[in-house]
């Protein structure tokens, strides 16, 4: 069996898995279902969920997860299916010492979770623009914007930051050292774009927070601010896995020029795959979840 056809059984495989899964999210309908979905939610953000309203936070909820699952099945099978095929085309292949092997190692996590990372931000994203649609005419509310510190912990916030600028403006420091000016110039330039790209999402977080207020009051104000919230929080390490796997090309480019490279690309990786799963664990955390309720009250 060819390596192409190996690659192609592991899509078609996971494909069908992921697909299924969505399909069968998505047309589970039933009440049981969606009022699962709902007191599951409304026990992890510390809400009361009234018994006429949990038909349509279940319902909401059903369709973001049953649409994540669909897309993760329709993008993360061809990228599987194509990182497996790669594997079985370099088995034999013997290591060069001062050359960057991509399979296996740490920026695995990137090329795969990353896609899939965004699916489900973007569902997220859909999901609240589609709500403030849906109230477009209805009377807005004249409240005091919110700001980001008070939605996201500043040093979740810092973190993010951290992990996108850094690990460039490193990687230029350290080839302007071995006088690399070409990939000292890309290091910078990512560095550069990184920052504005973290400048950028967290516009784009207050413009998702503040939009399309409308007047609401009790349990629907409050699921509303809890659905945004926990959309914003999916998107905190969205440039750093970006600027990753950038980083990660800008790497290649320094194939055969010694074993600091290796380091760098290996060092870099690491440190994205563990702040990607330290963050991820934060945010799953009720304190972080529920920071925007005390900042937001007491504003």
């Amino acid at each position: 069996m060819s390596a192409v056809e190996v690659g192609v059984g592991a899509a078609v495989g996971i494909g069908v898995v992921l697909v299924g899964t969505g399909m069968f999210t998505l047309l589970r309908s039933g009440e049981r279902a969606e009022l699962k979905w709902a007191d599951r939610f409304a026990r992890e953000q510390d809400l009361w969920l009234p018994p006429e309203f949990a038909r349509s936070v279940g319902a909401r909820l059903r369709r973001r997860a049953g649409l994540g699952q669909l897309l993760s099945g329709l993008v993360g099978a061809p990228v599987f299916g194509w990182y497996v095929t790669s594997m079985a085309r370099g088995l034999g292949t013997p290591l060069v010492p001062d050359r960057l092997s991509f399979f296996p190692g740490p920026m695995l996590f990137v090329v795969l979770v990353l896609p899939l990372g965004l699916l489900n931000v973007a569902v997220h994203v859909w999901d609240v623009a589609r709500g403030g649609s849906r109230r477009a005419d209805a009377p807005t509310v004249v409240r005091t914007p919110a700001r980001l510190g008070q939605v996201v912990p500043p040093w979740l916030t810092w973190i993010s930051r951290l992990l996108a600028v850094l690990p460039p403006a490193g990687a230029a420091v350290l080839c302007a050292v071995h006088a690399k000016t070409e990939q000292t110039l890309m290091f910078a330039a990512l560095a550069v774009a990184a920052g504005v790209s973290v400048w950028g999402i967290e516009r784009g977080q207050l413009y998702l927070m503040n939009s399309g207020r409308v007047a609401e009051t009790g349990p629907e104000l409050a699921f509303d601010e809890a659905f945004r919230v926990t959309t914003l929080l999916s998107t905190v390490m969205t440039v750093p896995l970006l600027v990753a796997l950038a980083g990660a090309a800008c790497c290649y480019s320094l194939n055969g020029a010694g074993p600091w490279v290796l380091a760098l690309f290996q060092g870099w990786s690491v440190l994205v795959v563990l702040g990607a799963f330290t963050v991820n664990t934060i945010v799953s955390a009720p304190g972080v979840r529920r920071h925007y309720r005390r900042r937001l009250s007491s504003s």
